[in-house]
C-alpha cells in the first residue's frame, strides 16, 4: 500500500499536484508553522503506518513535512528510527538506501532545502511586513483579508479534511456523485452532490478523468 502526505494552507489552494489516484492519502489543511507531530492527518498517518507496517511514505515537497529546517529534519530523522523511508517525489530522492540506512546525499539535500525554504517564508513575511507598512504611510488602513473571503473555503476544508480520503477512494473507484450521495446518506461521513461539486472545484477532490458519470443510471436511480 503507498501512503501519501500532502499539506495544503488553505482551501483555495490546489491539492491535485500532492494527492495521488493510487494509494491511501492523508492531508493536512493547516498552516505550514504548525510543527508536523501537531496535525491531525500527519498523525493520523503515523498511526495508519504503525499499525500497517509501512515503510514507505510519499510526499510531493520537503517543505510539506514541517515549519522550519529544525523541524523538518526532526520529522526525517524519527521516520528514519522507525525505518520509514521518505520519498520526495518532486525532486526525486528518498531518506534511506536499499538496507534502511540514511545517505549522505539525501541528508545534505534536505539540509540545503530545509534552509531555503524557511528563508523563502522569511522573505514573504518581510516583504507583507513592508507592504503594510507602506499603506500606512500612504494613510491607509490595513484590515487584513476581508472576512470571509477564504474563511468559508476553510471552514469546508476543515469539516471534509478527515473523510477526503473515504470521498477520492469512491471517486477513484468509479462511483458517481449521486452514488456517493446515497451511500453516506445517514451516516456520519454523509455528504451531498453540491458538497462534493464545491470540493472538487476547490481542488479538494480529484474527479479521474477516464471516469465519467453514467446520466442514465442517475436518472433512473432518482425515479426509485
Amino acid at each position: 500500500m503507498k501512503v501519501i502526505y500532502g499539506r495544503i494552507s488553505t482551501a483555495s489552494q490546489n491539492m491535485e499536484r500532492q494527492m495521488q489516484k493510487e494509494g491511501k492519502c492523508f492531508l493536512d489543511v493547516c498552516s505550514g508553522a504548525i510543527p508536523f507531530f501537531e496535525r491531525t492527518q500527519s498523525n493520523a498517518m503515523m498511526q495508519y503506518i504503525r499499525e500497517n507496517g509501512i515503510k514507505d511514505v510519499y510526499t510531493i515537497h520537503v517543505d510539506r513535512l514541517g515549519r522550519n529546517l529544525i523541524d523538518i529534519l526532526n520529522t526525517i530523522e524519527t521516520l528514519s528510527k522507525e525505518g520509514i523511508n521518505v520519498h520526495i517525489e518532486g525532486l526525486g530522492f528518498s531518506t534511506l538506501d536499499a538496507n534502511g540506512n540514511k545517505t549522505q546525499v539525501s541528508t545534505m539535500l534536505l539540509t540545503i532545502l530545509g534552509m531555503v525554504a524557511e528563508m523563502e517564508r522569511n522573505i514573504g513575511k518581510e516583504r507583507q511586513a513592508q507592504g503594510i507598512a507602506v499603506a500606512k504611510q500612504k494613510g491607509n488602513v490595513f484590515k487584513g483579508r476581508k472576512r470571509g473571503a477564504i474563511m468559508k473555503d476553510d471552514k469546508i476544508a476543515q469539516r471534509y479534511a478527515s473523510r477526503l480520503v473515504i470521498y477520492q477512494s469512491m471517486l477513484n473507484g468509479g462511483d458517481s456523485l449521486l452514488k456517493i450521495e446515497k451511500c453516506t446518506k445517514g451516516k456520519d461521513i454523509a455528504i451531498n452532490r453540491a458538497t462534493l461539486k464545491t470540493l472538487i472545484v476547490k481542488g479538494l477532490l480529484i474527479k479521474p478523468q477516464n471516469i465519467k458519470a453514467n446520466k442514465a443510471d442517475e436518472k433512473l436511480n432518482l425515479m426509485k
